[in-house]
C-alpha cells in the first residue's frame, strides 16, 4: 500500500517539519530544511502554510508560516495569492501572539505591493473594526504600525483613515498598550503623510 500523497496531508507534514526547525538540533534542523525545501515544491506545500496561518497550535509554527510564505510571495501560485488577504484578516482574528500577529501584518503588506489596494483591502477592513475594539485595539494598531513600516508611500493614500484610528486610541481613559501602540503608529504614519503640503502631523497629547 503507497504512502498517503504530500498533497492530502501538506499542512500536518508541514507542521513537524516546522517543528523540527525549531529545535535546539544542528543536524534536525538541517534535515528539516531540506524536507521543507521538498515539500515546498509539491503543488499543495505553499497551500499547507497558508492552513498553518490559523491552524497551528503552536505560536512560533504561525509566525514562521507567515514569514516562509512572504519570502516565497511572488512565487506562490496565483489562486493563493489572490485568497491570501482573507486567510490573513482570519488568522489575525484568532491571532493573540504579538511576534505571530506582526508576521501576518508584514505579510499583509507585502500582498499590497505585490498586487495593489485590492489585497489591502479585507486587512484595513479588519483593522477597522478591531480597532474599535477594546479587546482587539492594540492589536489592530501594532498591525498599523507594522504594514506602514513595510509598505510605506503605498499606503499614502490610507494614512488619513489610519491616523483617525490612532486618534481614538489616544483619548482619555485608554490602556497603556494601545496608547504605545498607537504612538507607534503614529510614528509610522508620521513620514507618509507630513510631506502632504499640510505641514507636520500633529500629535495628540497623550491621557494623562
Amino acid at each position: 500500500m503507497s504512502a498517503p500523497s504530500f498533497s492530502k496531508m501538506a499542512a500536518p507534514a508541514l507542521e513537524r517539519i516546522l517543528t523540527d526547525l525549531l529545535e535546539p538540533d544542528s543536524a534536525k534542523i538541517r534535515q528539516a530544511t531540506e524536507r521543507l525545501r521538498e515539500a515546498l515544491e509539491e503543488p499543495e506545500g505553499p497551500q499547507g502554510l497558508a492552513e498553518l496561518l490559523r491552524g497551528a497550535g503552536r505560536p512560533q509554527i504561525r509566525h514562521l508560516a507567515a514569514v516562509l510564505l512572504r519570502r516565497r510571495l511572488r512565487k506562490l501560485p496565483q489562486d493563493l495569492i489572490d485568497r491570501l488577504p482573507h486567510v490573513v484578516v482570519e488568522a489575525l482574528e484568532r491571532e493573540t501572539d504579538s511576534c505571530s500577529r506582526g508576521a501576518l501584518a508584514q505579510l499583509g503588506a507585502r500582498l499590497l505591493l505585490l498586487g495593489g489596494p485590492k489585497f489591502w483591502e479585507p486587512l484595513e477592513k479588519w483593522i477597522q473594526e478591531a480597532a474599535r475594539d477594546p479587546r482587539k485595539v492594540e492589536g489592530a494598531l501594532r498591525c498599523v504600525g507594522v504594514a506602514v513600516g513595510v509598505a510605506g508611500p503605498a499606503l499614502s493614500r490610507r494614512g488619513p483613515a489610519l491616523l483617525g484610528l490612532v486618534h481614538l486610541a489616544l483619548r482619555p481613559g485608554g490602556d497603556g498598550g494601545a496608547l504605545g501602540a498607537a504612538l507607534a503608529a503614529l510614528g509610522a504614519l508620521a513620514p507618509i503623510l507630513g510631506p502632504r503640503g499640510s505641514g507636520p502631523v500633529p500629535v495628540p497629547e497623550p491621557p494623562v
